[in-house]
């Protein structure tokens, strides 16, 4: 008897799994708040002036800003801001010659992401599922109280390094624990539900900000509940009883077993109990632990890393650029949640779907539907065309779908990656999507040469990982593979 068929009889979704789910869903609301801080934490100013300086002489070769700029560095005058928010921009002049190192605290923060999610995706393989989201946990709530005592903004910047790595793996291995205590039939409800939280946490930010105008405040009364939302993960957060299995954690594994059949009112077979899936395939458990090189040298799971990887890779860089690229004509905090908003009713759409249709064309759907909406921003945000609202729409129904595309690749790749290695191939995806983000900035530069073209690459990307999708196998409604052996 196989893991799976050992949870429909302690059952598939019961009432252990349903207060597990809830209590890691309120718990990784905290990812969605760490990510986005930086929104309000960095907002610039609506404007600035040289206060007590000198009329500046004419000059036709350079701007008033520009020539404001230079009287504030000659130190002629001081700066007198009109903010919006008490902000780091504001706090630390990071105006006029210094305005590029804004771009820093968004970069330093992928750069942890991507760091973390590599060595975290390890010591989750190595050390439990449980290990590694009671830690990320800890370090990423003591990240953002830290950032409150921020004395400078190199400070800052490092702060936000270590908020990235250290929240890299919270949402990524909570979702595998969902993924494996929950059964195939469900599985994917309560992997989108989980996922939902990050979606969460931004509207619960946005509505705080809303009254919180002072950054440091912010992030002082966004890392409170963390102290709470510890001792809730730590009271219901299991370990994975397929890594209790596949490490021949047997008395553990069992006694998870039995507490997960009592709560959810049924019961098993001590036969089923001392009954390993791999014995039954191998005649032995697994004693060798698998890592990158096996991963690399073995030519289906390698071709599931490069594929699973670059649809990460796309669906980060599509849908950041989407958001950074959204201007609703509104508030900075209506914008801030109508695209938050956005994503909610996709995670409800790309559920159903991946039910109905399944994994793979489910996602072979949701980016041939982004690419042609990317396709028609690009068409609507020409210079000479006046579809200013055309183009807010489709920039919203891209970001819909590119929403569900990034949701989705969480679910096919946990069911796609063997549990022997599955967090170190989340932890791999994960430092692909960070590579997005890092080269963002650049590719939003390229309107700077033709306004369409970031749309244009965009779409690109997005159409060739259409074509690259169907070389994956369909998911739904199977056992996870245990073993790099088993993709065979």
């Amino acid at each position: 008897m196989s893991l799976d068929d050992a949870l429909s009889q302690v059952g598939e979704f019961g009432r252990y799994q349903k207060l597990v789910i809830i209590a890691i869903f309120v718990s990784c609301t905290i990812t969605g708040n760490v990510t986005l801080l930086g929104f309000f934490a960095e907002t610039e100013p609506t404007s600035w002036t040289c206060v007590g300086a000198a009329p500046p002489p004419q000059s036709p070769a350079l701007s008033p800003d520009d020539v404001a700029c230079r009287q504030w560095e000659n130190g002629t005058c001081e700066i007198g801001y009109t903010l919006k928010r008490d902000t780091v921009v504001n706090e630390w002049n990071i105006i006029c010659s210094d305005k590029w190192k804004m771009g820093l605290s968004t970069s330093a923060y992928f750069v942890g992401v991507g760091v973390g999610s590599f060595l975290f995706g390890w010591i989750s393989d190595r050390w439990g599922r449980r290990f590694t989201v009671l830690t990320s946990f800890i370090l990423t709530d003591l990240s953002i109280f830290l950032t409150v005592l921020a004395p400078s903004y190199s400070f800052y910047v490092f702060l936000r390094l270590f908020a990235g790595f250290s929240s890299s793996s919270l949402l990524s291995t909570s979702f595998v624990i969902v993924g494996e205590i929950v059964g195939p039939s469900s599985r994917e409800s309560a992997q989108n539900f989980v996922q939902s939280s990050f979606t969460f946490g931004m509207i619960i930010l946005g509505l705080v900000a809303m009254s919180v105008k002072n950054w440091r405040r912010l992030s002082a009364v966004t890392a409170v509940p963390g102290v709470a939302f510890f001792f809730i993960l730590w009271r219901f957060l299991p370990e994975s009883p397929r890594w209790l299995l596949l490490q021949n954690r047997k008395v553990e594994y069992e006694a998870l077993l039995k507490k997960m059949a009592a709560v959810n009112g049924s019961s098993i077979s001590r036969e089923n109990l001392i009954v390993s899936p791999l014995s039954r395939k191998e005649g032995k458990t697994v004693a060798k632990r698998s890592g990158l090189i096996d991963i690399l040298v073995h030519r289906e799971a390698r071709r599931r890393l490069c594929i699973t990887a670059y649809l990460w890779f796309v669906s980060s860089l599509v849908y950041y650029g989407l958001s950074m690229n959204a201007n609703l004509g509104s508030s900075l905090y209506v914008s801030y949640l109508a695209s938050a908003l956005a994503e909610l009713p996709s995670l409800v759409v790309s559920s159903y779907l991946l039910k109905k249709q399944g994994r793979k064309k489910s996602n072979i759907s949701f980016a041939v539907l982004t690419a042609v909406f990317l396709c028609l921003a690009a068409f609507f945000s020409r210079k000479n065309s006046n579809s200013g609202q055309l183009l807010l729409t489709v920039s919203i129904l891209g970001k819909f779908s590119v929403s569900a595309l990034f949701a989705n690749a969480y679910i096919y790749t946990g069911e796609l990656a063997p549990t022997e290695v599955r967090s170190f191939i989340l932890g791999i995806n994960s430092i692909a999507a960070r590579l997005g983000g890092i080269i963002l900035p650049y590719v939003l530069m390229l309107r700077d040469f033709y306004e369409p073209l970031p749309f244009i690459v965009f779409a690109g990307t997005t159409l060739f990982l259409a074509a690259t999708l169907p070389f994956l196998p369909e998911t739904r409604n199977t056992s996870l593979p245990e073993t790099l052996s088993d993709l065979n």
